[in-house]
């Protein structure tokens, strides 16, 4: 809104009757010059912009239809944060719970890099990772926990798996604070104490997060600068730029440290 201000443009919110409903015609009606939309399943935004409408997709990178801009979270930078801090206290034995990616298994999906039916967020959190991990050689696929959700109620299930190897980890990098702190409840079941035996950090800096027994370690996101960015970018896009600069990773992410995460000794 503050952006839309400082442009000097009206924004109209549209009730939820037709934010969640599937037709896409109300907005074709002549009333708006743009749209911005969160819509994971493409649907919508292809048939609007294929209609000669701007659109802006919300926090979406992967297989955009045709025509649409994008504002997004730069996910590397935020990966980035979390495991150099891990890193830097002495970990290397960093594992990896993922939200709605991968199989339940425990197998990654081979179409997961291209596949809509994924979670944008979830899938860029679990690419850094593992790219970030394989770089320093300390990549173990066995690490990695699919929650298939943003919480992570296998969190037992999956402790029991990690600390039976001959080389657990000592830090968990969780997708979102929900999962963090499941991961830690599980832990503490099991008997292990968190931060002395595992370190373990969330993204979102919640209010669960400041609360939770240890307070946890997360990344905070400031997502009013994506929703920034999105005005700025949909008006490029009115405006005839070039879809290329209408599409825009923001590099957010501030590393709150708490009681969850220590030094390895």
């Amino acid at each position: 809104m503050h952006q839309a201000d400082q442009e000097n443009y009206s924004l109209l919110h549209y009730p939820a009757s037709v934010r969640d409903g599937v037709g896409w015609e109300e907005f074709l009606d002549g009333r708006i010059d743009g749209l911005l939309i969160h819509d994971h399943e493409n649907r919508r935004a292809q048939h609007l912009a294929a209609a000669g409408m701007p659109v802006i997709m919300l926090t979406r990178s992967i297989a955009l239809p045709e025509g649409c801009g994008a504002s997004w979270t730069d996910e590397n930078l935020i990966v980035e944060l979390a495991l150099a801090h891990l890193w830097n206290l002495g970990h290397r034995r960093i594992a990896h719970v993922a939200g709605p990616v991968g199989s339940t298994a425990g197998v990654p999906m081979p179409n997961v890099p291209t596949a809509l039916d994924n979670d944008d967020v979830s899938y860029r959190r679990y690419e850094a990772y593992t790219e970030w991990m394989r770089a320093r050689g300390e990549y173990d696929p066995r690490l990695v926990g699919y929650a298939q959700a943003w919480s992570a109620p296998q969190a037992p299930e999956m402790l029991s798996a990690w600390m039976a190897l001959e080389r657990p980890p000592t830090a968990v990098f969780c997708a979102n604070d929900a999962q963090a702190l499941d991961i830690m409840a599980a832990a503490q079941a099991a008997g292990l104490s968190v931060p002395q035996d595992l370190s373990v950090i969330g993204v979102d800096n919640s209010g669960a997060s400041r609360d939770s027994i240890p307070s946890l370690t997360s990344i905070e996101i400031r997502i009013d600068d994506v929703g920034r960015q999105a005005v700025k970018s949909l008006l490029s896009l009115i405006q005839g730029e070039p879809l290329e600069h209408c599409r825009t990773a923001v590099p957010l992410g501030r590393l709150v440290v708490r009681s969850s995460t220590a030094v390895l000794y």
